[in-house]
């Protein structure tokens, strides 16, 4: 994504700029700040955070997962089709993917849950 290292799953995820950056809007918006980590500490990092049945953790997986099939797709699209989108844009991508898989869910919400579904533009 970034055209600065020998790609390898570990740069792609999240050694590139890129992708940390996009990685790091994702926390964020799951009010999370902290530095982001290698590939495999990041991997341990999500499995242990975000476990369990609560709204935080659903959101926090579905993030992570559609930010991996989102990173993947944009290295695709600028290999095979010469187009890059921003990180913003990307985001954006993150954050539709996110609403429209929650919005038939019956969820439950306390103060910091209705919270986070605000973050993410998910109506209440």
């Amino acid at each position: 994504l970034c055209n600065g290292s020998v790609e390898s799953r570990d740069h792609l995820f999240f050694d590139c700029p890129f992708s940390k950056q996009f990685w790091r809007l994702s926390l964020c918006c799951c009010d999370i700040r902290r530095e982001v980590l290698n590939w495999p500490e990041e991997l341990s990092w999500v499995v242990f955070r975000f476990k369990g049945r609560s709204v935080a953790a659903l959101i926090g997986r579905l993030a992570w997962q559609a930010s991996l099939y989102l990173i993947w797709e944009e290295r695709n699209r600028r290999i095979f089709r010469g187009v890059q989108r921003s990180c913003t844009e990307l985001f954006d991508c993150l954050k539709d993917i996110i609403r429209i898989r929650l919005q038939h869910k019956k969820i439950r919400i306390r103060n910091v849950q209705g919270d986070l579904l605000v973050a993410w533009g998910i109506g209440l």
